[in-house]
């Protein structure tokens, strides 16, 4: 499955696949990438897998309706700290809620 081929609102639960596709940014000398946490409404979620997209796990919602932003993480980009897995806590990507 080719990302965009189908309509809707693209987001994923894996903060690795989310910060290939995150915006940079620069302050103070250091860059840093952003990404945003949404909630989506599982009724109308359809799930592709990792096998199916080649790059990760992607979720896709039918309609802004279904889905909605609740904060932001924000990674400094040049950092030694590198995730060694998924199971990081929130606060360890900077997350902060809106």
């Amino acid at each position: 499955m080719a990302k965009g081929k189908i309509p809707g609102i693209y987001s994923t639960p894996d903060i690795k696949v989310a910060l290939k596709y995150s915006e940079s940014f620069t302050k103070d000398g250091k860059t840093y990438k952003i990404v945003m946490q949404n909630r989506v409404n599982p009724q109308n979620v359809r799930k592709f897998s990792k096998a199916q997209t080649g790059v990760g796990e992607y979720w896709l919602s039918p309609s802004e309706d279904d889905i909605r932003p609740y904060g932001f993480c924000i990674r400094e980009t040049n950092s030694s700290i590198v995730p060694t897995n998924n199971n990081q806590p929130d606060s360890y990507y900077g997350c902060s809620l809106l």
